[in-house]
C-alpha cells in the first residue's frame, strides 16, 4: 500500500481558481442583474441572497445582506451589536422565499423594496466598504409588525408563565 501525500499547493490553486473577486461596481451590479432574470409577477419564484463584506468574512466585521427577487429585493446591515433594515419596511402577512447560502429564508412582504435601491446600496457598499447612506436605516427591532395577528415570542410567554408560577 502506498501513501499519497496531499499536495496543498495544488489544492489551493485548484480551489482558488474558481473564486472570483469582484472589485468593480459594474461587475457586481452585472452579476446581480444576471440573477434576476425571473418573472417579477410570479410570487412563487424564489429570490437569491448574498452576504457582502468589505474585507474578509469575519463575525465582528459589518456585513451587507442583499437579496433580489424579480423587480424587488431585501437589504439588511449587520454589525456585531445589531441589525438594521431600510426605513419604511414593515412585517406584513405574506412571505417570500430567498435562497441564501443554499438554504431557503423567508422574508415578509413588507420587507421588500424596489430593486433599484438594492443595486444602489450594493454599489455604494462596494465603492466605500461602509454602510450605504442611500438607504435610511432603522434597527430591525423598530420595524413595525403589521402581521395579523401580530406574532408573539413564544419563549417570552413561556418564561413569563414560569415566573408567575414560581412567585
Amino acid at each position: 500500500m502506498t501513501s499519497t501525500r496531499l499536495n496543498l499547493d495544488a489544492v489551493r490553486r485548484d480551489n482558488t481558481a474558481t473564486v472570483t473577486t469582484l472589485r468593480e461596481i459594474p461587475d457586481v451590479v452585472g452579476l446581480l442583474r444576471s440573477t434576476t432574470a425571473v418573472d417579477p409577477d410570479n410570487d412563487e419564484t424564489p429570490g437569491v441572497m448574498w452576504d457582502l463584506w468589505s474585507q474578509h468574512i469575519d463575525d465582528d466585521q459589518p456585513m451587507l445582506s442583499a437579496g433580489l427577487r424579480g423587480n424587488l429585493g431585501v437589504l439588511r446591515w449587520y454589525t456585531a451589536e445589531a441589525s438594521y433594515a431600510p426605513a419604511g419596511t414593515t412585517k406584513r402577512d405574506g412571505d417570500h422565499e430567498y435562497w441564501h447560502g443554499g438554504y431557503p429564508q423567508s422574508w415578509c412582504e413588507g420587507e421588500e423594496i424596489p430593486i433599484e435601491y438594492v443595486y444602489a446600496a450594493v454599489s455604494e457598499f462596494i465603492a466605500t466598504g461602509e454602510r450605504p447612506t442611500i438607504i435610511r436605516w432603522i434597527n430591525t427591532s423598530d420595524v413595525p409588525n403589521l402581521r395579523t395577528p401580530a406574532s408573539t415570542d413564544e419563549a417570552d410567554a413561556i418564561e413569563q408563565a414560569w415566573r408567575a408560577a414560581a412567585s
